[in-house]
């Protein structure tokens, strides 16, 4: 059965009326393993590096033995036999896609943090240290040195151009805690990691290091992270003695557990406003706002919620119609940037998935203004599901096609996932005297479509 029905708004478009000026949203993007290819691969056809303006390689300076930049990370008796290669290839291959580094450091080394790991090896989910560093004037040695060698490999004024952020979620206990695992202990030795992090950026780029850092905050942690926040505006400085400690960004995570389902988490509004709330609170204006990970987390495919169509870290169609989905808010909210995992069935090479081709449309929004919209009537819409409390769902009836089924199933849905393109452009309507206009349009299976109103 086919329903339709109407509705009517009115768009006011006027100078005074229009919002801020909206970011590209889509100008990062996240590597879980520290580490980004020396000599990367651009797909011509398909260069995410047309809008993807920032790599985050997480923990990308210590935590295990394949992020520790030693020689040897295991030998606990040399604490200065640094090996920053790895992390120096990882910043060429960025630099080469047109791209720059945001490097997440404050992941301490397990031989920095020697004396704690004799005594318990700790949480470990994500197969890293999760401890602070035995002496803070160690750990600040070692971020400076490794802040040198990437001023004497790409330049002062190169460096000084990158990002730099302090843990990733630094409240959640799978990535820090103080070895007592006292949330008052914990928030601690993570501001005094901050402040002697920050100390060793600025003492090699100078005060005007852009640096942040990136909490949960879409569920609680083992602190809160207003705290720290606070801490930056007004608190002692750990590794000074002075009073405040720079912050140019705070970025969260944003996952839900299903579609449409938060669980205990807070929704995307709740999330940023959260940590903006509690900036702006502290004092702090002119901050960036970003998303440092997020989307879906676990999906609801029946028999295997692992599978590539629902992954988190792989932007096929569940994951892509999500990404579209959090574009409007994050424009309405204030989100400078939202980090997405993956764009390509190899990560940064291969073929494209459909979040590639919704992130190149989200980012063209770049420099456009909100216009103030207000629906002007109230009509019956068609429903099929609607829940109480935040979630509401509005689903509209298609046309069925069994033979159209059967050929997409049989024929075209494998070649979909290796030749996703996306729809050419079309000017598919025009407004009338009166200033109204009728939308009409055929959408293509898993079709995403962006409406420009010029």
């Amino acid at each position: 059965m086919t329903t339709s029905t109407s509705a009517t708004f009115s768009i006011d478009a006027s100078p005074a009326a229009l919002g801020r000026v909206l970011p590209n949203i889509k100008s990062n993007v996240n590597r879980f393993g520290g580490r980004f290819p020396a000599e990367p691969e651009i797909e011509p056809d398909y260069n995410m590096h047309d809008f993807v303006k920032f790599v985050q390689l997480m923990a990308c300076t210590g935590g295990n033995p394949q992020r520790d930049l030693f020689r040897d990370p295991a030998d606990f008796s040399i604490l200065d036999d640094y090996d920053f290669e790895p992390l120096l290839a990882s910043c060429r291959g960025i630099l080469k896609t047109g791209a720059k580094p945001l490097l997440k450091l404050g992941n301490v080394p397990s031989k920095l943090s020697r004396d704690i790991l004799a005594k318990t090896a700790g949480h470990q989910v994500f197969n890293v240290n999760v401890f602070p560093s035995d002496d803070y004037q160690q750990y600040y040695a070692y971020i400076r040195a490794i802040t040198e060698a990437l001023v004497a490999e790409f330049g002062l004024a190169e460096v000084r151009s990158w990002r730099f952020g302090v843990l990733t979620e630094y409240e959640n206990v799978d990535w820090f805690y103080a070895p007592s695992r006292d949330p008052a202990e914990s928030s601690e030795a993570f501001c005094r990691l901050y402040d002697f992090t920050v100390k060793a950026l600025e003492d090699v780029l100078g005060p005007q290091v852009f640096v942040g850092a990136h909490s949960m905050s879409v569920i609680e942690g083992l602190w809160d992270e207003a705290l720290f926040i606070r801490h930056c505006a007004s608190g002692r400085n750990y590794a000074t003695g002075g009073t405040g400690t720079t912050l140019r960004y705070l970025a969260a995570s944003y996952y839900e557990d299903s579609l449409g389902h938060f669980g205990s988490h807070k929704t995307f509004p709740e999330t940023i406003a959260y940590v903006l709330n509690a900036a702006e609170a502290a004092g702090l204006r002119g901050l960036l706002y970003g998303i440092d990970e997020g989307r879906i987390l676990r999906g609801n495919a029946a028999g295997n919620e692992k599978s590539d169509l629902v992954s988190r870290t792989v932007g096929d169609t569940y994951q892509a119609a999500f990404d579209a989905r959090l574009a409007k808010p994050a424009f309405d909210h204030g989100v400078d940037y939202f980090s997405s995992w993956s764009y390509f069935s190899e990560g940064d090479s291969g073929h494209p998935c459909v979040s590639y081709h919704i992130a190149r449309g989200v980012a063209a929004f770049e420099g456009a203004r909100l216009a103030a919209v207000s629906r002007t009537d109230a009509p019956a819409a068609p429903v099929n599901e609607v829940d109480t409390g935040r979630a509401v769902e509005i689903g509209l009836s298609a046309a069925y096609d069994e033979a159209a089924r059967k050929l997409y199933l049989g024929e075209l849905f494998p070649k979909y996932r290796k030749l996703a393109r996306p729809v050419a452009e079309e000017e598919c309507c025009q407004f009338s005297a009166d200033g109204s206009f009728t939308l009409s349009f055929t959408l293509p299976p898993h079709g995403v479509t962006f409406f420009t109103i010029a």
